[in-house]
């Protein structure tokens, strides 16, 4: 009753290309909080999955939580926003670290370069060694357009951004990807497929206004999962293009582009208007079976690419006579595990 209630203003500038905010917060009672007001988690943190902490909220208290789920074996993640510093105790207490590039580069005193090929590999590992000299176990970095990855002693698994047609409001994003990663980790899944998931939660966030309005329930993510994944639809649509280079050529946009399954029928259509179709008989056939071998394993690369995002993604070819078929699955486990959890 001493303290006034907390309070943010958010600008929200909107220009050609997309929205960015600008957020100025007065912590209030959240600044005011004590150990005794907390004390409760103490014998209580052993019974949670995951401690999740931000900065809007005393240092010391991020540092005390964090210790108390540390010794009781829970693991914790700390997203460094709004950015300040960081204590070692709170660095060996962390179990996940989630800055975004800059404030990553920044706590490291190292540089991370970014090109169109995305950020420095070379550059992101020794910024996770840096991070792992002062107790970090997992990094992941958010990369804006350039998606997310995730960084420890085993390697580096990446996960490109997810397109929207619209970006409306980039409030939230980042609390949104934290929390979707943790709720989906905690369910069992690996950090890649974790990763994926996370980015199509944010990508629904900043498709629509708001903070809190904006977050995704689990069905909209999942749908959204669906529809960009690469499934039968996109199977069926790619065996319609003739050619080894128009089917590459949909491929490459259906990846770069996050293009839809009405989207790929739409760029198939075009591609088979300005192609000829080869005849699937007589003399045509073994050039069409050659091309067809070229395909499958351009698909099979593809379904690689799906799995280092994440994607729980399956290649099946069945060849008859007449008749081949390529078939990509992209099971849908998630929904199902966080109903068992």
């Amino acid at each position: 009753a001493e303290n006034p209630t907390g309070v943010s203003a958010i600008t929200l500038e909107i220009t050609e290309t997309g929205a960015h905010n600008r957020i100025v917060v007065c912590p209030g009672a959240n600044g005011a909080m004590t150990v005794e007001e907390i004390s409760w988690i103490r014998d209580e943190v052993k019974n949670y999955d995951l401690v999740m902490l931000q900065f809007e909220l005393p240092m010391f208290i991020n540092e005390v939580v964090a210790r108390w789920a540390h010794e009781a074996g829970v693991p914790v993640m700390v997203n460094p926003a709004p950015a300040a510093p960081v204590s070692p105790e709170l660095f060996r207490c962390a179990t996940f670290f989630s800055p975004n590039e800059h404030e990553a580069a920044a706590m490291a005193g190292h540089p991370i370069r970014v090109d169109d090929a995305g950020a420095n590999e070379d550059d992101l590992r020794a910024v996770a060694d840096i991070f792992r000299e002062k107790g970090v176990e997992n990094l992941i970095v958010t990369l804006g357009g350039n998606g997310s990855v995730a960084v420890n002693k085993d390697g580096v698994a990446r996960v490109q951004s997810v397109k929207m047609p619209v970006v409306a409001d980039t409030t939230a994003a980042g609390d949104s990807f934290v929390a979707s990663f943790s709720t989906l980790w905690c369910a069992g899944l690996p950090a890649r497929q974790a990763l994926a998931f996370a980015s199509h939660a944010a990508a629904i966030t900043v498709s629509r206004p708001g903070a809190i309005p904006s977050l995704p329930t689990l069905a909209e993510v999942t749908a959204l999962l669906r529809e960009r994944g690469l499934c039968e639809g996109y199977a069926q649509a790619l065996l319609r293009v003739p050619g080894i280079q128009g089917r590459l050529r949909v491929l490459r946009h259906v990846i770069e582009e996050g293009l839809t399954v009405p989207d790929t029928e739409r760029l198939v259509s075009d591609v088979l208007s300005r192609m000829p179709v080869p005849l699937a008989g007589g003399r045509h056939m073994k050039p069409l079976i050659r091309d067809y071998r070229l395909y499958v394993n351009a698909i099979r690369g593809v379904v690689e690419q799906m799995r280092d995002a994440g994607m729980d993604a399956r290649m099946q070819v069945s060849v008859g006579q007449r008749v081949a078929e390529v078939r990509i699955d992209v099971p849908m486990q998630t929904a199902a595990r966080l109903g068992r959890k």
